[in-house]
């Protein structure tokens, strides 16, 4: 048996690398993660942890349960249903040129980062408020208790944003294919546009974390489709180097 372990990064760079059949156990803080494998025909076992305090036992048992599934930075994710672009189709109709806006990563990678003192994976509102121009359209992604201040402070009556939060995770992530440019926290979503090929800016907290640098980092860097922006707080002239790169 194979196992694949961590948060929607590391199931999306695992994704094309489970073949058909085969006896896959996952070990995730994602409680979407059977619906986010469910366009593979394998046998699963999930095996799910929401505590900082359980990652070193989880590490340990799923290097007990056998190999880990080969990661890949590109993927082509062809097993995903056409279906499952139906929405993503629809939301991006006569839009072009959309940039994707992702301000919120996970609760428990947040959770750790915090418990170091480490800066926190948020864009805060108002920071998102001033990138947000009206000759430009946009996808806002998140969960609905995420999005709910950026919602409040931008309004849901702007015909150039719209939100992306749906049940069905590949709903959302489907969405990720249809951005020109994802700006994003260090979380799932610019880990879709990575592995997707799509020019990608990402915000990185300004600390050393090897595993983190080593698998979504470097190898988008190196390709030439993700440009790092590391920070320990967000200021405005972070909104500048953003410009500079979407003209």
């Amino acid at each position: 048996m194979r196992h694949v372990c961590g948060g929607i990064g590391d199931l999306i760079q695992s994704f094309d690398s489970i073949e058909e059949g085969e006896d896959i156990k996952v070990f995730s803080h994602f409680k979407g993660a059977k619906d986010f494998f469910s366009p593979i025909n394998a046998n699963f076992e999930f095996r799910f942890f929401d505590s900082v305090s359980d990652l070193q036992e989880v590490e340990a048992e799923a290097k007990r349960s056998g190999e880990a599934v080969n990661r890949l930075p590109f993927q082509k994710f062809v097993s995903v249903p056409e279906g499952k672009f139906k929405t993503a189709h629809e939301n991006s109709k006569n839009w072009d040129d959309i940039i994707g806006i992702h301000p919120v990563g996970s609760k428990l990678s947040n959770d750790f980062w915090d418990s170091l003192g480490s800066p926190l994976k948020v864009l805060p509102e108002w920071f998102v408020r001033a990138m947000i121009h009206d000759h430009r359209r946009y996808f806002i992604f998140g969960t609905e208790e995420e999005l709910s201040p950026y919602r409040s402070l931008l309004g849901e009556d702007r015909d150039n944003v719209k939100y992306i939060s749906y049940d069905d995770i590949w709903e959302s992530l489907c969405h990720v294919s249809f951005c020109k440019t994802v700006i994003g926290i260090d979380s799932s979503i610019k880990s879709m546009s990575a592995a997707s090929r799509i020019e990608t800016i990402v915000f990185v907290g300004d600390y050393e974390d090897d595993f983190r640098d080593e698998n979504f980092i470097y190898p988008y860097v190196r390709d030439g489709v993700m440009r790092p922006i590391p920070f320990n707080v967000i200021d405005r002239g972070h909104l500048k180097l953003i410009d500079d790169v979407i003209k």
